[in-house]
């Protein structure tokens, strides 16, 4: 179990707590205030729940996208550093037909740079 699951769990399990508490029971007023406690742990937890599984979607997105760049990625390799990163490769699309590609070396070497993890 992940540390955030258990943290969630906790929280879940202490509201319930809270909102079963003998304690509860004395004061209207105390009651509404344990169950508030009770209430707002559970939003909590909600909350948290939804901000981890968020999390956990958009680091597989980015892990797709670094997967998607590799292909740029590797073809920096073909450029070495003297070459401006304004440069656009030219690009044979077979038949003796050519043209500018519609990305820059830069364009590749940033590819490269988030491909590995890294920022641009």
């Amino acid at each position: 179990m992940s540390d955030h699951a258990e943290l969630i769990e906790r929280l879940r399990n202490l509201a319930k707590a809270y909102a079963g508490s003998a304690l509860t029971a004395p004061l209207l007023s105390e009651q509404r205030g344990f169950m508030s406690r009770a209430g707002l742990m559970t939003d909590t937890a909600d909350a948290l729940d939804a901000l981890v599984a968020e999390r956990d979607a958009q680091a597989a997105q980015v892990a797709k996208l670094r997967e998607a760049l590799k292909p740029f990625a590797e073809d920096d390799e073909a450029w070495n550093s003297n070459i401006a990163d304004s440069h656009f490769p030219v690009v044979d699309y077979g038949r003796g037909s050519l043209a500018d590609a519609s990305y820059s070396v830069g364009d590749i070497r940033r590819a490269r740079a988030l491909a590995q993890g890294g920022e641009t």
